[in-house]
């Protein structure tokens, strides 16, 4: 007897999978691949030889391995993602089958977590079927608004009283992005965002979300914040374009794709307008900054 399967659509791509996600996530939207989410079983044989630290996230650490190097991508390819005593993910390079192990700690909440969160974003990298920015962004005019700072810089905030004011949601921190011949577009990531901090939460959910393939004309850097009252957005030019998109969006960038991400941003610096906005600290100025980037994006576009 077959699992039943269920499907939906994030970061661009429709997922079929053989497990009831708790989290609300859309059936419906845009996407240009087609990915299968189901257990592991003993019919799959991964035989993973390498494995590495690739970071510690959420008080717990993270690892990536693989039968090869990460030094280029090969040919089928065996990777594994490894939350430790959480979860593991398992794929083939170019198979467009992921399969999921919970370990001893782990919980079906926990497998949305970092599923959606931190792996999803991370596979798509890797299979170079997205490009990510660490960015928030929602929908003015049909027009993304995209912010991109460090961390601690008011992205989270400002991107919340976007949606406070009822623009469509794209995503709070991990922005997806596709190239076509003659766009640069996002979609959204998923449905959730999070006004406050805490370990391995996935947020609020909202049902006021674009899921299309939108095109990008702009973007914005917050700069810290600065003393004086005033509001100034200041357009960035030449190669300093470049070097702070650089700076402030990628994430994960690994041997084999570090080229071809240059390449993108290249392509970014060159089509997209890129501002930088300086701004005084302070919940009552988040208004004025709102009104002023929205009148700002009505006479760039």
């Amino acid at each position: 007897m077959g699992y039943k399967m269920f499907n939906f659509i994030i970061c661009g791509t429709k997922v079929t999978t053989d497990t009831i996600f708790i989290s609300k996530l859309p059936i419906s939207g845009s996407y240009k691949e087609h990915i299968k989410l189901s257990i592991l079983d003993n019919t799959y044989n991964y035989n993973i030889t390498y494995k590495s630290l690739l970071h510690k996230a959420h008080q717990r650490k993270v690892y990536i391995g693989s039968n090869d190097t990460l030094n280029k991508l090969n040919q089928n390819q065996q990777f594994c993602y490894e939350v430790q005593d959480i979860v593991k993910f398992y794929w083939i390079h170019n198979k467009k089958q992921i399969h999921y192990e919970i370990l001893s700690n782990g919980t079906q909440l926990l497998l949305e977590f970092w599923f959606l969160k931190l792996f999803y974003p991370l596979y798509l990298t890797i299979e170079k079927s997205s490009l990510f920015f660490h960015a928030s962004s929602t929908l003015v005019n049909n027009n993304p608004i995209i912010f991109i700072a460090k961390s601690m810089s008011g992205k989270t905030t400002l991107n919340n009283y976007f949606l406070q004011k009822k623009h469509k949601f794209i995503t709070d921190d991990i922005l997806p992005i596709f190239l076509s011949n003659d766009s640069i577009n996002c979609t959204l990531s998923f449905p959730y965002y999070k006004p406050y901090r805490k370990d391995e939460h996935i947020g609020n959910y909202t049902s006021l979300f674009n899921n299309q393939f939108t095109p990008i004309h702009s973007i914005y850097i917050l700069s810290p914040y600065h003393t004086k009252q005033t509001i100034d957005i200041i357009e960035i030019k030449g190669f300093e374009k470049i070097k702070v998109l650089k700076e402030h969006s990628l994430i994960y960038r690994f041997k084999f794709n570090r080229e071809e991400q240059y390449k993108v941003l290249l392509r970014l610096s060159k089509e997209l307008k890129i501002f930088s906005i300086h701004r005084p600290f302070g919940i009552e100025f988040l208004d004025k900054t709102y009104q002023t980037i929205v009148q700002h994006q009505k006479e760039i576009i």
